[in-house]
């Protein structure tokens, strides 16, 4: 998938704050922006590179989670 340019801008962000700093971060987005796309491109890079690098997914609605699941299996 194509992703738009302020996801870009999202997940090249991220990355920059965890080579410079060991502390949590969090995305802030709009309904509609694409947070799940966000991070399903970001844990498919991580795991593409450290196959043994675990990751914790927390969610209050099971309709999240199956939307991540649909997002990852692409």
């Amino acid at each position: 998938m194509k992703l738009r340019p302020y996801q870009e801008n999202c997940i090249t962000a991220i990355k920059k704050h965890f080579r410079t700093s060991s502390d949590s971060c969090i995305v802030s987005a709009s309904t509609g922006a694409g947070k799940t796309i966000i991070f399903s491109t970001l844990i498919k890079e991580i795991l593409s590179k450290a196959l043994d690098f675990r990751i914790l997914i927390i969610a209050h609605r099971r309709q999240l989670l199956e939307r991540l699941e649909k997002e990852m299996n692409k």
